[in-house]
């Protein structure tokens, strides 16, 4: 609410083989703006707190103002990390338990209502079971299956390419995502501990993406293809 942007950046050393320079990146920083974007101030070094190589996949600003940041251990997915700023940025500690099997690119979502309920969701794809969503609940510190049966990719780990919580999330209690089923890129909705319910079918097979809402309850996909230079958007009415 105060019109604060954040970003990630980072240089990211060539990849010439010789060791030093190995396409890891490097000398990753949060940064601030709190005049739209003239200018910016530098909050905590990210390399100080993650593992060297660790990329980082999301980053969110919860209703209380509290800065979360998504890593994970690798791109194309492995164990994963939230991490926690109340000092806008200036300093981070982990957030809940490591997460294992963390899906490609880290899907990522806190909810809306995070001040009364702590809950964050990350995609979880492992390359053999089922893709899911896993939701952090606070009170017992623990991770739990949603339960979404989403098809598993196989090595790509790209079952499930994006989370989102319901705008109305304190009320609905719905939880999004987009991944495979038979195939097939699919919308599914699930309303607390309900079944898992198809939204929509998506035009494509898409390797990432995102969830987001406008104020006329629709919801709009952003994702890419495996070209990475190709992508598409798409709308779905959820009223």
């Amino acid at each position: 609410t105060d019109r604060t942007v954040y970003a990630v950046v980072s240089k990211v050393d060539a990849p010439i083989g010789d060791g030093a320079n190995d396409g890891t990146a490097r000398n990753l920083k949060v940064v601030r703006s709190s005049d739209r974007g003239l200018s910016w101030t530098v909050g905590v070094q990210a390399s100080s707190f993650t593992a060297e190589r660790d990329v980082v996949t999301g980053l969110a600003v919860a209703d209380n103002g509290y800065v979360l940041l998504m890593t994970v251990s690798a791109a194309g997915g492995g164990t994963g990390r939230v991490f926690l700023s109340t000092s806008r940025g200036e300093s981070f500690t982990q957030y809940g338990p490591v997460l294992a099997d963390v899906a490609a690119n880290g899907p990522f979502a806190v909810a809306p209502n995070f001040s009364a309920t702590g809950r964050v969701a990350v995609g979880v794809d492992s390359g053999a079971s089922p893709a899911t969503v896993s939701l952090y609940d606070q009170r017992s510190n623990t991770w739990g299956d949603l339960g979404f049966g989403l098809a598993s990719s196989g090595g790509t780990r790209i079952g499930i390419v994006a989370v989102a919580f319901s705008p109305d999330y304190a009320r609905d209690d719905v939880t999004y995502a987009v991944g495979l089923v038979g195939g097939v890129m699919r919308v599914r909705a699930k309303r607390g501990l309900g079944a898992p319910v198809d939204v929509v079918s998506l035009s494509n097979v898409y390797e990432r993406g995102y969830i987001r809402f406008d104020r006329g309850g629709f919801l709009y996909f952003g994702g890419s293809r495996s070209s990475a230079t190709t992508g598409d958007i798409e709308r779905v009415d959820t009223r």
